[in-house]
């Protein structure tokens, strides 16, 4: 190596740990953002809402990872964390996952909110939906022994005729597996 080349490697790694350290500075004495205030269940379930109205209005649909839809849902299971026991709080976060089309946490939340209290109509269809939907899904990729049990879920929450030719399909797919 060359004195010259030596040198300039010397050069380069002395700037490189010179302007590491200067950055690393001045990045330590940059100012932390403020802590995020701790709110009440009542207050998480509140924001959840009206960041879910504010994303109605912005999107034309509706998805978990749109900001807006994605920070309702975590306002919404805030609310949940902070209160498993409210129906109310629990019904608003299976209602957003529908929304959103998170078919599998809908389909979750909307059977715990079945054990903790009566669904009405809107819910079970969404509840139906979500099941359906997860159904739908498993079906078209071969699964149809899992595709069922989803699909018996939907129609014991809401009969739909699309639902139940589905059901046939499946339940006949997974016969002709079974007997080859």
């Amino acid at each position: 190596m060359t004195r010259r080349n030596y040198a300039l490697k010397v050069f380069t790694a002395s700037a490189f740990l010179a302007s590491s350290l200067w950055l690393g500075g001045a990045y330590a004495q940059t100012a932390q953002p403020p802590a995020q205030p701790v709110m009440n269940a009542e207050q998480y379930h509140a924001e959840a809402q009206r960041l879910a109205v504010e994303a109605d209005a912005r999107y034309v649909t509706d998805f978990y990872d749109q900001i807006l839809w994605n920070q309702a849902i975590r306002n919404a299971e805030a609310a949940v964390a902070a209160e498993p026991g409210n129906p109310t709080y629990l019904r608003t976060l299976a209602e957003l996952y529908t929304r959103t089309q998170f078919w599998w946490r809908a389909y979750q939340n909307w059977l715990k909110l079945e054990q903790m209290a009566q669904l009405g109509d809107q819910e079970r269809q969404w509840a139906a939906l979500s099941a359906a939907k997860i159904g739908y899904i498993r079906l078209s990729r071969g699964l149809a022994v899992e595709a069922i049990p989803f699909l018996e879920a939907s129609l014991r929450w809401e009969e739909n005729p699309q639902v139940a030719a589905m059901l046939d399909v499946a339940q006949q797919q997974a016969a002709d597996t079974a007997v080859q």
